[in-house]
């Protein structure tokens, strides 16, 4: 299942995204996340992705962002995090 990312990912939805995230890693689900909703992202969130990325690849876990917005495309290249999103 490809779960939707929320539309604004700023810095008060880092913590339920971080919860979100921890939880499927900790039932060994794969995190498949679609960014097609994504109007804004800030840094706290890309940390989280980033982070759950991790998480999952230490699980031997699949991670993917499929269909990013194209401001979740552009913040992830400002942050030098291309390799975050699958275009």
């Amino acid at each position: 299942m490809i779960a939707p990312l929320p539309a604004i990912l700023d810095t008060p939805a880092a913590g339920p995204l971080r919860v979100t995230l921890r939880q499927a890693v900790e039932k060994g689900q794969p995190l498949l996340l679609d960014g097609a909703a994504v109007e804004r992202i800030g840094t706290a969130c890309l940390q989280v992705l980033l982070a759950g990325r991790e998480a999952a690849a230490r699980g031997a876990l699949p991670f993917a962002i499929v269909n990013p917005a194209p401001a979740l495309v552009e913040m992830a290249a400002l942050a030098g995090l291309d390799d975050l999103v699958t275009v």
